[in-house]
């Protein structure tokens, strides 16, 4: 495991995500998660909650995966405080069996609470009927698979903010953004990253959920 990403408000006390993978060599399978530490000198030492409740972001499913295969959960981005005080940051999540990402938008009032991150999603016909005014909400938390008694499903994946773009040949761009940021040019948020086929590519947001 390594740091991702990092925030801190007051220089002093640091908020650590952490990159955490299980891979087999042999078997060429990749398994990943995003975790929690912290540190309180300002980055020179840093200490990890007692597992499970340094989890972040997990996939519900565990690691028994096909040979060959990459699957998990990963930090894709920095992080920013919104205009509402909450913090957010997208997570690329690789989906078994499929090939290709999508990007995850995710949420937090409490950094100091690892499992409060809450994933994006869409609403139901219901929700949007009664309130279409909103877009989305943030109330999907993860599923540490390791400790729960309900059995993994597709349903518990985090949702895509965006649908994968392809190129004019029809090739699937597979994006992965590390930078989100506002950008006080555009006045908007920004999603920037490399993908492949190679190449650097963005999207603009006005809300963090609607992106071009």
């Amino acid at each position: 495991q390594w740091i991702q990403t990092v925030y801190a408000e007051d220089g002093n006390f640091v908020h650590a995500f952490l990159h955490n993978e299980q891979n087999d060599v042999s078997q060429r399978t990749w398994y990943q998660n995003l975790t929690y530490a912290f540190s309180q000198d300002g980055g020179n030492s840093y200490q990890q909650p007692e597992p499970p409740t340094n989890l972040v972001a997990s996939s519900p499913y565990p690691y028994t995966i096909p040979n060959g295969l990459v699957h998990g959960l990963t930090g894709g981005s920095n992080i920013i405080k919104g205009p509402d005080g909450a913090y957010y940051m997208t997570l690329q999540n690789d989906l078994i069996g499929q090939n290709g990402n999508r990007t995850c938008l995710v949420r937090s009032t409490n950094l100091r609470d690892p499992a409060s991150w809450l994933a994006w999603r869409w609403p139901t016909d219901q929700e949007h009927r009664n309130h279409p005014e909103i877009p989305g909400y943030f109330d999907e938390p993860f599923i540490n698979p390791y400790i729960s008694s309900q059995p993994p499903s597709e349903e518990d994946e985090c949702k895509p903010i965006f649908p994968t773009m392809t190129t004019p040949d029809g090739i699937p761009i597979y994006e992965v953004f590390n930078s989100l940021t506002h950008n006080t040019f555009a006045r908007s948020y920004m999603l920037l990253g490399y993908s492949y086929p190679d190449g650097i590519y963005y999207r603009f947001s006005d809300n963090l959920i609607g992106w071009s």
